[in-house]
């Protein structure tokens, strides 16, 4: 048995990034559990909140669930040629260790998707992203990529429909999972 915790970095209700993600869910290999999270609840990053607080409850609770996880899925979408706001803050927050609370993104097997309704898929938000992945440690994964342009015309009703895409969905989640199952100790 897989477990993916597949992030979205879109807040929007009708998100393309997350439904790419309900994709992955659909299309992954038989034994994958994929759980879909969003990022409402995540506050804005705050070294004083977290000195004088610690980690909210929204926080720990992500963390947990990417401890938890044989993987870390990533959708992203694209604004204004890199990733949104919410998605760094978040990672600024997850980022937090102390001697009591280790890195939970250190060596964390981790890929990268994300659709957008422009002509040129995410490839310049994923790009931006990789700096900040690789200051972290996670252990990326790099097999295939997951790049949805026009995603306007690809989804009906938040279900993913093109045949074309649907076939490249199944065959990244499978070597997403290959590659997760390599890493484990």
């Amino acid at each position: 048995m897989t477990h993916i915790l597949a992030l979205s970095g879109s807040l929007r209700a009708a998100s393309y990034n997350t439904a790419l993600l309900r994709a992955a869910q659909t299309y992954a290999p038989a034994g994958t559990t994929v759980e879909v999270v969003t990022l409402h609840d995540i506050p804005f990053f705050n070294e004083d909140v977290e000195a004088a607080e610690g980690w909210p409850a929204s926080v720990r609770a992500l963390r947990e669930k990417i401890q938890a996880a044989d993987a870390l899925l990533i959708s992203t979408p694209e604004y204004n040629s890199g990733i949104p706001g919410v998605l760094k803050n978040a990672f600024d927050w997850i980022s937090r260790s102390n001697a009591s609370h280790p890195s939970v993104l250190q060596h964390k097997p981790t890929a990268l998707m994300g659709a957008t309704p422009g002509g040129f898929g995410t490839a310049v938000a994923q790009g931006s992203c990789l700096p900040m992945l690789r200051a972290l440690g996670v252990h990326l994964w790099t097999g295939q990529r997951m790049m949805v342009a026009n995603a306007h015309t690809l989804f009906n009703d938040g279900e993913l429909s093109s045949p074309e895409y649907q076939t490249q969905m199944r065959h990244y989640m499978q070597g997403l999972v290959a590659f997760a199952q390599a890493q484990r100790p």
